[in-house]
């Protein structure tokens, strides 16, 4: 197993093997290049984790995130024929919020009178489990294939002088299993007709932290796939773009992003230079966050879009046609 830091030097790169994610034996140091103590380096630190279930009509979204003094969830139940069926967010400081850092073995867990957290990666065993329940009447259980032989997207990234960020992405994931109950009422969802994607990501981000990201997949004809695709996020040295077709994973260097900030009605068009990719998206609602903090010290500008992709995308010289697929855009921006 390759550790991320050797000696204080990252690894950077796309890395396809497991990985020691030995983020605190890194020596980060202040603005002024002298090392800072342990409990600020774990402080630094900051992880979140991003799934996703798509079906053909609905999307169920769950985020956890974690920065060091405190922590924070969100999500929806998001139905294409009726908008927004539920969502919910919550920040909180407590130490009872757990989220370890081995991603391919994690374990994220929280209880409190109002919410009921636990989310759990087992690479060895083949399965995300977990489930999310609130007082808000709000039930959901999922049992995820993680897909053993499946390649996901590992990247190592430089954010600037000493900052790094790791991700792993996973997408187009089978589940077997998933429920939904939302107001006592249950809705239907076919696991044989949903997918699952997965984003863990962490590192010592910057102060300013951006991206633009696009992520969906689907079944077609017993084959599943999905895409991730992403810019200006960190430095952006090794993509955080992907393409998966069943098992098989394609890695793309550089993806583009085309849209009119004036008018959001009209589609958003993600390509690449090379006709591998074309896609458009179509705006159907939205998660938004959209704060300012501490007299305009810590600013949150963050809309996450869900609607419709339409085009193509290639795995592996496979055309894959993108017809009409529920899926997530997301334009970040943050001061902290």
């Amino acid at each position: 197993m390759k550790k991320i830091v050797n000696d204080n030097i990252v690894a950077y790169g796309v890395h396809d093997c497991l990985l020691e994610f030995n983020w605190f034996d890194y020596q980060l140091k202040n603005f002024w290049g002298k090392p800072i103590s342990k409990f600020h380096i774990k402080n630094r630190f900051h992880k979140f984790c991003f799934l996703s279930f798509a079906s053909t009509e609905h999307i169920v979204s769950l985020a956890y995130v974690d920065i060091g003094l405190a922590r924070s969830f969100f999500g929806y139940v998001f139905e294409k024929n009726k908008g927004m069926v539920k969502h919910w967010e919550k920040t909180i400081v407590s130490r009872k919020f757990k989220f370890n850092n081995d991603f391919d073995n994690s374990i994220i867990s929280f209880t409190n009178p109002q919410f009921n957290i636990y989310n759990q990666t087992n690479l060895q065993e083949n399965f995300i489990k977990g489930n999310f329940s609130c007082k808000d009447n709000v039930n959901i259980s999922y049992d995820v294939e993680l897909g053993l032989v499946q390649k996901p997207l590992r990247t190592i990234n430089p954010a600037d002088f000493d900052h790094w960020v790791f991700t792993q992405k996973r997408c187009g994931l089978k589940l077997r299993n998933i429920k939904i109950e939302v107001d006592g009422a249950t809705i239907t969802v076919n696991p044989d007709n949903t997918i699952c994607n997965i984003d863990y990501s962490g590192g010592f981000f910057r102060r300013d932290t951006n991206w633009l990201w696009a992520s969906a997949g689907g079944h077609d004809k017993g084959n599943t796939y999905g895409f991730n695709f992403a810019i200006f996020n960190n430095n952006e040295l090794y993509g955080e773009n992907a393409t998966w077709f069943n098992n098989e994973r394609e890695h793309y260097k550089r993806i583009m992003f085309d849209w009119n900030a004036n008018d959001l009605t009209k589609p958003i068009r993600i390509y690449t230079d090379d006709k591998r990719v074309e896609l458009s998206f179509s705006i159907l609602g939205e998660k938004a966050d959209v704060k300012s903090r501490g007299f305009g010290a810590i600013k949150t500008n963050f809309h996450q879009y869900i609607g419709t992709f339409n085009g193509y995308i290639h795995i592996n010289k496979k055309k894959q046609k993108i017809s009409n697929v529920l899926g997530i855009l997301e334009m970040h921006k943050s001061l902290w």
